[in-house]
Protein backbone atom coordinates (compact mmCIF):
# COMPACT_ATOMS: atom_id res chain seq x y z
CA UNK A 1 0.00 0.00 0.00
CA UNK A 2 1.39 3.62 -0.67
CA UNK A 3 0.55 7.00 1.13
CA UNK A 4 -3.10 7.01 -0.47
CA UNK A 5 -3.76 3.51 0.95
CA UNK A 6 -3.80 1.77 -2.96
CA UNK A 7 -1.78 -1.24 -3.80
CA UNK A 8 1.25 -0.62 -5.62
CA UNK A 9 1.22 -0.92 -9.38
CA UNK A 10 3.06 -4.85 -10.64
CA UNK A 11 5.85 -4.21 -12.43
CA UNK A 12 5.98 -4.28 -15.57
CA UNK A 13 7.07 -7.85 -17.42
CA UNK A 14 10.29 -6.86 -19.74
CA UNK A 15 10.51 -10.26 -20.78
CA UNK A 16 8.98 -11.66 -23.84
CA UNK A 17 7.10 -15.11 -23.28
CA UNK A 18 8.58 -18.07 -25.03
CA UNK A 19 7.76 -18.31 -28.56
CA UNK A 20 8.92 -20.18 -31.28
CA UNK A 21 9.05 -18.08 -34.33
CA UNK A 22 11.66 -16.57 -36.48
CA UNK A 23 12.21 -12.95 -37.16
CA UNK A 24 12.62 -13.62 -40.46
CA UNK A 25 9.09 -14.94 -41.51
CA UNK A 26 7.40 -12.62 -43.68
CA UNK A 27 3.78 -14.31 -43.11
CA UNK A 28 3.78 -14.37 -39.54
CA UNK A 29 5.53 -10.71 -39.48
CA UNK A 30 2.50 -9.42 -41.33
CA UNK A 31 -0.30 -11.06 -40.00
CA UNK A 32 1.21 -9.24 -36.52
CA UNK A 33 1.84 -5.92 -37.87
CA UNK A 34 -1.75 -6.37 -39.72
CA UNK A 35 -3.50 -7.30 -36.56
CA UNK A 36 -1.33 -4.29 -33.77
CA UNK A 37 -2.51 -1.60 -36.76
CA UNK A 38 -5.77 -3.48 -37.08
CA UNK A 39 -6.41 -3.04 -33.33
CA UNK A 40 -4.97 0.62 -33.61
CA UNK A 41 -1.87 1.71 -31.84
CA UNK A 42 -1.00 1.88 -28.51
CA UNK A 43 1.25 1.16 -25.46
CA UNK A 44 1.93 -2.33 -25.32
CA UNK A 45 0.57 -2.96 -28.46
CA UNK A 46 3.02 -5.22 -29.66
CA UNK A 47 3.73 -7.58 -26.42
CA UNK A 48 0.30 -8.08 -26.42
CA UNK A 49 -0.15 -9.39 -29.88
CA UNK A 50 3.24 -11.65 -29.25
CA UNK A 51 1.63 -12.73 -26.08
CA UNK A 52 -1.72 -13.46 -27.80
CA UNK A 53 0.33 -15.46 -30.74
CA UNK A 54 1.92 -17.11 -27.94
CA UNK A 55 -1.07 -18.54 -26.33
CA UNK A 56 -2.42 -19.63 -29.56
CA UNK A 57 0.78 -21.41 -30.32
CA UNK A 58 0.93 -23.62 -27.20
CA UNK A 59 -2.11 -24.74 -27.76
CA UNK A 60 -0.85 -26.56 -30.72
CA UNK A 61 0.48 -29.90 -31.10
CA UNK A 62 3.74 -28.18 -32.60
CA UNK A 63 3.62 -25.03 -30.07
CA UNK A 64 4.50 -22.88 -32.37
CA UNK A 65 3.64 -19.87 -34.55
CA UNK A 66 3.32 -21.16 -37.59
CA UNK A 67 0.87 -24.11 -36.51
CA UNK A 68 -0.87 -21.86 -34.99
CA UNK A 69 -0.95 -19.60 -37.71
CA UNK A 70 -1.82 -22.35 -39.95
CA UNK A 71 -4.48 -23.65 -38.44
CA UNK A 72 -6.26 -20.29 -38.57
CA UNK A 73 -5.80 -20.55 -42.15
CA UNK A 74 -6.83 -23.73 -42.62
CA UNK A 75 -10.08 -23.02 -40.48
CA UNK A 76 -10.60 -19.65 -42.15
CA UNK A 77 -10.22 -21.77 -45.81
CA UNK A 78 -13.23 -24.11 -44.57
CA UNK A 79 -15.28 -21.13 -43.81
CA UNK A 80 -15.19 -20.27 -47.01
CA UNK A 81 -15.49 -23.36 -48.63
CA UNK A 82 -18.55 -24.08 -46.79
CA UNK A 83 -20.43 -20.88 -47.57
CA UNK A 84 -19.68 -21.46 -51.02
CA UNK A 85 -21.35 -25.08 -50.65
CA UNK A 86 -24.41 -23.51 -48.43
CA UNK A 87 -25.16 -21.25 -51.60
Amino acid sequence: MNKYNHKAAQPLRLTDPTLKWNVEEELINAVITAAVYSEGLRPGIWQDMIRATAQGASKTKEETANAFFFRAMVDRLLEELHTLEAN
